[in-house]
């Protein structure tokens, strides 16, 4: 899914272990542009993206993508973003 919005959040950097070494991840709240009652998004950045902080109130255009999972009988949702474009610099920042 692709969506315009704003920065509300950019997440603490977290490294994680894995076997094939560390991998960065961080958490960005991402709220489409139209009021009060706009779509939030809670989103994932994965690998060396995750460092790339963008301020709050910065508008972009993210690609999301959606997905489950179950975990011991319940059903998760996760979100990723894949790219995010700021718009008022007017570059890709992944």
């Amino acid at each position: 899914m692709k969506t315009i919005g704003r920065i509300e959040k950019w997440g603490q950097v977290t490294q994680l272990q894995g076997k094939n070494g560390t991998m960065s991840k961080c958490e960005v709240v991402i709220k489409d542009i139209g009021g009060d009652y706009a779509d939030t998004y809670v989103a994932t950045v994965w690998g060396e993206e995750a460092k790339k902080n963008i301020a709050k109130g910065t508008p972009v255009a993210a690609k999301l993508r959606f997905f489950t999972h179950k975990h011991e009988g319940r059903t998760y949702q996760d979100i990723v973003a894949d790219e995010i474009i700021s718009l008022a610099a007017k570059e890709v920042v992944f």
